[in-house]
Order: structure tokens, then sequence, then C-alpha cells
């Protein structure tokens, strides 16, 4: 039976966090709530991005490539939506260098925006300390949990955010006596089906 009321809840209370991406023509621009970024690989299977579970990958066992994504919690700067932002590696970058810089990511002001009228445009991101003596930062949600919602991953299955996982490796023997002067090199390199 439900339980009804005439109270709208407090937004703060909900559970409910949106994902969001840079878009296509328009920017992002939001206070880190997170104080660090939280990443896998994914694949891109079935219509939607999910998770990587190597080395008992039906996407890999198909030879489906992945990409690394990177997560954070972040407050939007005009709105005050709380929110996850999804970014891949290479744009993630500025936040490491935030992150070693400052020692957190938590108070952070990034702007993240897309180049050019693609939807995969690339996307660059800016950091900067924000200003927080005009309000305070809410708490970050627990990100991994949210996104074993999201990907309907058990949660007690998914393992540590400091874990790493591997993909298989290959070695490429490049040995070419004659063409290195006698010199052998071997060269290590991720397998990406």
């Amino acid at each position: 039976m439900p339980n009804w009321t005439d109270h709208v809840p407090d937004a703060a209370a909900s559970t409910t966090h949106r994902l969001k991406r840079t878009p296509t023509g328009g920017r992002i621009l939001a206070i880190a709530t997170s104080a660090n970024l939280l990443g896998c690989n994914t694949h891109f299977y079935h219509g939607r991005t999910q998770p990587c579970e190597a080395p008992l990958c039906e996407p890999c066992a198909q030879g489906l490539g992945w990409r690394f994504h990177c997560y954070l919690a972040a407050v939007d700067a005009q709105t005050d939506e709380h929110f996850i932002f999804e970014c891949t590696a290479t744009p993630a970058e500025a936040f490491a260098r935030y992150r070693q810089a400052n020692g957190s990511l938590r108070g952070c002001l990034f702007e993240a925006t897309r180049s050019g009228a693609k939807m995969n445009g690339r996307v660059s991101i800016r950091c900067k300390p924000a200003d927080q003596t005009t309000r305070p930062l809410p708490d970050p949600p627990d990100l991994q949990a949210i996104l074993c919602m999201l990907w309907n991953v058990p949660k007690q299955a998914a393992q540590p955010a400091d874990a790493h996982r591997s993909h298989p490796q290959i070695t490429v023997d490049t040995t070419r006596d004659a063409e290195n002067n006698g010199r052998k090199e071997r060269h290590t390199a991720l397998k990406n089906p």
C-alpha cells in the first residue's frame, strides 16, 4: 500500500543523481563535491555504456574494444543540481593535475566544453578553485553505489575503488638483429580486441 503525503520531499534527501556528459555546443560549469575520481574500463554494448568485467567479459569475448571512463559528483554552479559528471581519460587529466596540485578535487570549479558541433567532439576541461565562502558544498554521494545501480551490477560484486583490473597483455617481439645492430627489443602492449 502506498504511503501518501501532501509534502514534497526535500531535494537534498533525494538519492537520484543525473548522469551528465559535456553537451554539444554547450558547457558544464560545476563544482566538484567528490574528493577523487572514480573510473573503470567500459564498453558501448547493446546501445549503452557498461563496465568491462574482464577477464569474464562478454563484450571482450566478442572482440569489442573498451574505453576508460571517469566519474565524479558535482554541483551545477548555476542551478545547484547535484549530479554525476562523466568523461573519458584524456579530458580527466585536467582533474588529475588539479588533484595533484590541491590534494583533492572537492571544491574544484570546472568548465567542460566540447569542440565543434559533433556529439563526439573533443572535450576540454579547465579547473580552478571555487569560492566556497558563498555556499557550503553538499556531501558527495556514493559514486560506486550509483554506478552499480545504473549498470545493474550488485555493489557487493564490485571491486574496491583502488583495485586495478588489467586486460590481457600480449608481448610483441620486434627483434630484427640486422636492423637493430644486434639489439633485441621487446614491447608489451595491452590487448584490446
